[in-house]
């Protein structure tokens, strides 16, 4: 599966973005997530984990112009499972 393209930012932009785990829980929860990797050039400003425990929001700033990041997010759920889902976040300047 492709990692989606996310809409872009722009450098001095603080974004969030989602990730959402529900197609692939099956019922489960997410009990904890990490992302691991992050790339560098962008930075984690915060994260987290919506009310139904299966949604990821990662929010971000920086960046440059004319790169794709792409952001990992590793879920561990509340029965066991490890998921792994991925978005890419390009970024442009005007």
């Amino acid at each position: 599966m492709t990692a989606p393209i996310m809409p872009r930012k722009r450098p001095n932009e603080v974004l969030d973005y989602e990730l959402d785990f529900t197609d692939r829980l099956n019922g489960d929860r997410i009990a904890t997530f990490t992302l691991p990797g992050f790339p560098a050039g962008l930075t984690q400003v915060s994260t987290s984990l919506d009310d139904t425990a299966a949604k990821v929001s990662v929010w971000v700033s920086g960046g440059t112009d004319g790169q794709v990041y792409k952001v990992i997010v590793r879920a561990v759920t509340e029965n066991g499972r490890t998921l792994e889902e991925a978005m890419l976040i390009p970024v442009t300047s005007f």
